[in-house]
């Protein structure tokens, strides 16, 4: 997939249940910083959200938020405008509680 994408035209890419090696990680190219949700690093082979940050992107404009959920990854992005708030969440449609 990543193969495909311009990085010219894209600054944030959100991947749902991405493939993980034997690592536990999953993998991208140059272009990409991969942001995994904390709990990826406390729960081995349970994350099933992540985001692509371009690396064109100056690395002091953005930070990842923390949550506690494997399953919500956060970035905040700082623009000439205001703070952006980028939130993916998977939603498995089993539970009740986390639909709107």
């Amino acid at each position: 997939m990543l193969h495909r994408i311009v990085p010219k035209r894209l600054d944030v890419i959100t991947i749902q249940e991405p493939y993980l090696d034997h690592f536990h990680n999953t993998h991208a190219n140059q272009h990409w910083y991969t942001v995994y949700p904390r709990e990826h690093f406390l729960e081995l082979g349970k994350m099933r959200s992540t985001i692509l940050m371009n690396k064109s992107m100056a690395a002091d404009v953005w930070t990842q938020i923390e949550l506690s959920s494997s399953d919500i990854t956060a970035v905040q992005i700082q623009t000439r405008r205001g703070s952006v708030l980028v939130v993916y969440m998977y939603n498995d449609n089993a539970n009740s509680d986390s639909m709107l």
